[in-house]
């Protein structure tokens, strides 16, 4: 039997909570529902310090629910709806994504990537091809099931897919993502095989940090910054986050430099009294 996935609930600041990944997998629920969570349409079961899959998947059903409730006698929406929630469970072990490589937006659709439109939620991936690189033409315009069924008689693409697949990224797709993504949203970025929240501030992208390992931490986000994994992370207000070793050892610095200015001022403060001593001995030796 498989092991039931607990989330734990971590406040990151006041009337703020997300859920945390104890185990490996891309889960899109966990991000569906964080994204619900830190935007304050909806808030983490109350009272408890874990949640199941079941008990999220009943938070994104409420707010599709709603959304029904808003247009009663759309006998379409309410049918999409019952099919979207039906999905829910599923999400906990993953979703089949095909994205198209021409932008960021670019996905094949299905009713699992219609959740998260219906629930108000942009999807995003980075793997898109560079205008100016010259494989344009060839890549483009596929998407990556496509591509990898004619990887097999196409050298250019099966290059492009050896070249980006491994983090299923392009610095363009950065680019991209940064710049269509709106001050303040909270979407949700497909990487690596793995669905995350990301935010932009300030003109910045940041990524929702939920391994469980953090759960004890300051540490909220961390700075999308390019392709090979250099990023910082920040607190939950983007402070950056200093560590309680490199707080120790900044405190050290500190002390051993007031040290510092302390001898220097004794050391001056010595030289002064023996050049006044001297010059009291050469006043005498005058008279």
């Amino acid at each position: 039997m498989a092991e039931e996935c607990r989330y734990l609930i971590k406040r990151v600041r006041e009337g703020q909570s997300v859920a945390m990944q104890s185990h490996n997998g891309p889960c899109p629920l966990l991000a569906l529902c964080n994204c619900l969570f830190l935007s304050q349409r909806a808030d983490p079961p109350a009272g408890i310090q874990w949640a199941n899959t079941q008990q999220l998947a009943s938070i994104v059903a409420e707010v599709l629910l709603a959304r029904g409730q808003q247009s009663p006698s759309d006998a379409n929406l309410q049918q999409t709806l019952s099919d979207a929630i039906a999905l829910l469970p599923s999400l906990e072990k993953g979703l089949d994504v095909n994205v198209g490589f021409s932008g960021p937006s670019q996905f094949e659709f299905t009713p699992q990537i219609a959740l998260f439109d219906l629930c108000g939620v942009r999807l995003f991936h980075c793997w898109a091809i560079d205008p100016q690189d010259p494989r344009t033409p060839t890549i483009q315009k596929l998407k990556y099931n496509d591509a990898v069924v004619r990887a097999k008689d196409d050298t250019v693409i099966q290059t492009w897919l050896e070249e980006t697949g491994g983090v299923q990224c392009t610095s363009y797709g950065l680019i991209c993502v940064a710049e269509q993504l709106r001050e303040s949203e909270l979407a949700v970025l497909f990487r690596s095989s793995h669905f995350s929240v990301i935010h932009k501030h300030q003109g910045r992208v940041f990524n929702l940090v939920t391994d469980v390992g953090y759960s004890d931490s300051e540490v909220v986000w961390e700075s999308v910054d390019g392709i090979d994994g250099d990023s910082s992370f920040f607190t939950a207000k983007f402070a950056p986050f200093v560590s309680e070793e490199e707080k120790k050892q900044k405190k050290a610095l500190k002390n051993d430099h007031q040290l510092a200015i302390q001898l220097q001022r004794a050391e001056e403060d010595r030289a002064s009294i023996k050049k006044h001593h001297h010059s009291q001995e050469d006043d005498c030796t005058l008279f």
